[in-house]
């Protein structure tokens, strides 16, 4: 999904579910120039997959081991999504101007000499050309990368900005507009934004 100038959208889980989801959602801001385009959503039902060292590689975004993601994206990102049924060390070639974050979603892994368990994110910084993960079980690890972002931006609730006072504006149109437009087929009130 594209937010551009501004999207609504509803997650819902089906009434017949598992206790359990485990998902993981990456925001990527929009440089200057393509913030505020028109809001978009598209659905790949399959991305590239492959194997490698005993590791089910699925390429969520961006190029890697010559094969493309069909994700369209507005500045140069890699995201990885990184699967083993056990032990295994993988190692990926990495372009040195990104900057690159690894987290783990499930089981551990040693990436760069530090010891990753559920709920962290290593940030790798820039100028590496590989990375290796030892990983000691069966695990779901992802990486992310791309470009150092070279513009300030502001994170709030649901809204990406440049400034408190855009940050203000949107919770201003988000609570007395239309702006960022309606959900079809919800019939549960809007969230509301926390002041800021």
């Amino acid at each position: 999904m594209t937010a551009g100038k501004g999207i609504s959208h509803s997650e819902e889980s089906p009434e017949e579910r598992s206790d359990t989801v485990q998902l993981a959602q990456f925001w990527i801001a929009l440089p200057e120039k393509k913030r505020f385009i028109e809001p978009a959503f598209e659905h790949h039902a399959e991305l590239p997959r492959f194997e490698r060292q005993g590791a089910d590689i699925t390429l969520l975004v961006g190029e890697l081991l010559n094969h493309t993601s069909p994700v369209k994206v507005y500045s140069p990102l890699l995201g990885v999504d990184i699967s083993t049924q056990g032990k295994a060390q993988v190692t990926l070639p990495l372009n040195p101007q990104f900057e690159y974050g690894v987290a783990v979603l499930t089981g551990a892994a040693t990436v760069a000499e530090h010891d990753l368990t559920q709920g962290f994110l290593l940030y790798l910084g820039t100028n590496r050309t590989e990375i290796t993960l030892d990983i000691p079980e069966a695990s779901q690890i992802i990486l992310i990368g791309g470009e150092p972002f070279a513009e300030k931006i502001m994170l709030y609730c649901n809204f990406v900005a440049r400034t408190t006072e855009e940050v203000r504006e949107y919770i201003k149109l988000w609570h007395e507009t239309d702006h960022f437009g309606n959900v079809e087929g919800y019939d549960g009130e809007p969230l509301r934004s926390p002041e800021l």
